[in-house]
């Protein structure tokens, strides 16, 4: 508990034929994690034809996913309450496990089915779609042109007609500049279609004109109809291509509607293959043997050779190695404390045999943001929310099942926090002249409450030392242990001290000038008598880390005051405002009072956050761990019949 679960280092070797079967195995059990091997190279060079294979048939997957999930049926989505507190049982579907060479047929198999179902229907859409578009362009370049019969403006033998756009402000300049006969009709404010008449061999002339202006030609067919007649007919034709296309649509959303759950039970399958065969890369191959390295924890070991002696047949060798300090940490916590090492890796994972600080953030963690929200009823209705959560959403996704739990025991301290502090929606019940039982209140004693948060900050900061001290002397680091933590040890020690009478005042003193002596010697050891000098400076450090606590008393307050103020202009509102007075109140009190639970409840779990980082992890805590990943298949939305062994 207060280190990460002991790991072995195992080694097997196994028949080739049988390595396969094993990795299989394994992957379902999600009982170790593989190690690369870092060795000389095989024996036997990874063939990486499966692999390729496998990408293959992911990318093919994907394009099908991409067009079935575009053209998916339109469904009402959960609302967001319900997805949180009454979500729907996720949906899985037993899958066989089969040898790679065969899986991945099985695949390509249904992956071609699904293909020769989707794509002719992509292309016929494609191809319709390309048709709409062409007609809509038509549209609009017939829309800008004169009213005539569309032959008319085509150029005849002698005389070339010029038909297009160009914006508004040059339309008149180019006219000037052409001499020419010119038509302008304004069809917007910043555009203005232009006709120019001039004789075929001075189009040349004019070519470098145009372009300067910004001139765009328009194309329209030349016909005996006027755009009009065409226009009415293209629209027609639009209002077909537009059916066919709603046709094609519906028969994509059906095949969504009766594949889709294939299709991510693929998407999942081949992303298993993928993973397996990458876990093979990495292993060593000979001709007749194959040997896998694995970080396996102590309760699965016994589990861990269950599976390879079933596998095998009993054709293998083993070796356990446990005297490890590259190992990667696997956090073993009681149920209560196991979802705090949320936060614990939200910083840095333990390094494997040192001190795993999860245990002291569960209790440190929720007094302290308890004491920044301080309040019965914002507790409370935390607490409720966080409890819902937990057993709706929380049932499917363990991420939410531990964030939420987090919650629920920070809103019971905020609850028992603010029953002390005499805050029920601040001070709201107090206004109306009722009698609520008081212990402190962080709006009127100020140093009382400023005087318990530093003891807090001492006692905590003092605990970070402790185990920093502990933990180095347990590594035989004993230079470390005193220079980092002793000294500091010693120094609050001695500022507790200076807080009695009598001998405590000299004892205090003793041990502040032994504090000041160790750091001098220890930093005149290792930078020289600068250094030496400077390191003074360090304690003025120290104390203000001590003080940086003092942030609970500011939030707490913070708290307190703006649903004081919350109070005040509901009940404002309501006395002075005759009939709207009480809906309005009632609105501010609701709209005020939301607002201030949850954006100072955000502020309380970021500085708590800020306080465990930067004034307790920082006296001992060094992180850097690599976290235990057990080689396991993802399922979603399959399952496997695991062999129990």
């Amino acid at each position: 508990m207060l280190k990460p679960a002991k790991i072995y280092h195992c080694t097997i070797y196994v028949p080739s034929y049988s390595m396969n079967n094993v990795i299989d195995k394994l992957g379902e059990q999600g009982i170790c994690q593989i190690k690369s091997y870092e060795g000389k190279d095989s024996e036997l060079p990874f063939d990486d034809k499966q692999l390729r294979k496998a990408e293959e048939l992911h990318s093919r997957l994907k394009i099908v996913h991409g067009v079935l999930e575009k053209h998916r049926t339109v469904v009402s989505p959960e609302n967001i309450l319900k997805s949180l507190f009454f979500p729907s049982p996720p949906k899985r579907q037993r899958v066989d496990l089969h040898s790679l060479d065969k899986a991945l047929g099985i695949f390509e198999y249904k992956i071609k089915e699904l293909e020769e179902k989707v794509l002719p229907l992509v292309t016929e859409l494609g191809q319709i779609d390309q048709d709409l578009s062409t007609t809509s362009y038509a549209i609009e370049q017939l829309s800008l042109l004169p009213d005539i019969a569309t032959k008319w403006l085509f150029s005849s033998r002698f005389l070339e007609v010029i038909i297009g756009v160009v914006a508004s402000q040059n339309a008149e300049r180019l006219e000037k500049e052409i001499n020419s006969p010119f038509y302008i009709k304004s069809i917007s404010d910043q555009l203005s279609l232009v006709i120019i008449i001039v004789a075929k061999e001075q189009k040349s002339n004019i070519d470098h004109i145009l372009h300067e202006s910004g001139f765009q030609a328009v194309s329209f067919p030349s016909e005996e109809r006027t755009p009009r007649e065409i226009i009415y007919e293209l629209h027609k034709k639009e209002s077909v291509l537009r059916k066919k296309i709603g046709g094609y649509e519906d028969k994509i959303m059906e095949l969504h509607r009766l594949h889709h759950e294939e299709v991510d039970i693929l998407h999942e399958e081949i992303l298993g293959a993928q993973q397996k065969i990458h876990v093979l890369q990495d292993l060593y191959n000979a001709k007749s043997f194959g040997m896998i390295e694995a970080w396996v924890p102590l309760r699965d070991i016994r589990q861990f050779g269950k599976v390879v002696i079933a596998v095998t047949n009993n054709n293998y060798y083993m070796e356990f190695e446990n005297n490890l300090t590259d190992a990667p940490s696997l956090l073993s916590n009681p149920w209560f404390i196991r979802p705090f090492e949320l936060i614990t890796n939200l910083y840095s994972t333990p390094k494997y045999n040192h001190i795993d600080p999860t245990i002291f953030i569960a209790l440190s963690f929720v007094i302290f943001f308890g004491f920044m929200l301080t309040d019965v009823v914002y507790g409370t209705a935390l607490l409720l929310i966080a409890f819902g959560i937990y057993q709706g959403a929380g049932k499917y996704n363990q991420g939410t099942k531990e964030f939420s739990f987090i919650l629920i025991i920070a809103g019971f301290f905020t609850a028992l926090l603010g029953a002390l502090f005499g805050s029920y929606f601040g001070n709201f019940f107090q206004s109306l002249g009722w009698d609520i039982p008081t212990l402190l209140d962080p709006m009127r004693d100020v140093v009382p409450v400023l005087i318990i948060t530093l003891l807090i900050g001492s006692v905590h900061v003092l605990l970070g030392l402790l185990l920093g001290f502990i933990e180095n002397i347990s590594h035989k680091k004993y230079k470390s242990a005193f220079q980092l933590q002793a000294v500091w040890i010693f120094f609050l020690a001695g500022i507790v001290c200076l807080l009695g009478k009598g001998v405590f005042l000299y004892v205090g003193f003793g041990l502040i000038g032994l504090a000041v002596l160790m750091q001098m010697v220890f930093n005149f050891l290792d930078g020289g008598i600068i250094m030496s000098v400077l390191s003074v400076f360090s304690f003025t450090g120290f104390l203000g880390d001590i003080f940086s606590y003092a942030r609970l008393m500011a939030l707490a307050i913070g708290t307190a005051g703006i649903a004081l103020a919350v109070n005040f202009m509901a009940l404002m509102v309501i006395d002075l405002i005759p009939y709207a007075g009480w809906p309005l109140g009632i609105l501010i009190f609701i709209v005020g009072h939301l607002f201030n639970m949850m954006m100072n409840g955000l502020g309380a779990f970021i500085h708590a956050l800020r306080l465990h980082f930067l004034e307790f992890f920082s006296k001992f805590y060094e992180g850097g761990g690599s976290q235990y990943k057990p080689f396991s298949i993802m399922r979603k939305v399959t399952f496997t019949e695991v062999e129990k062994w």
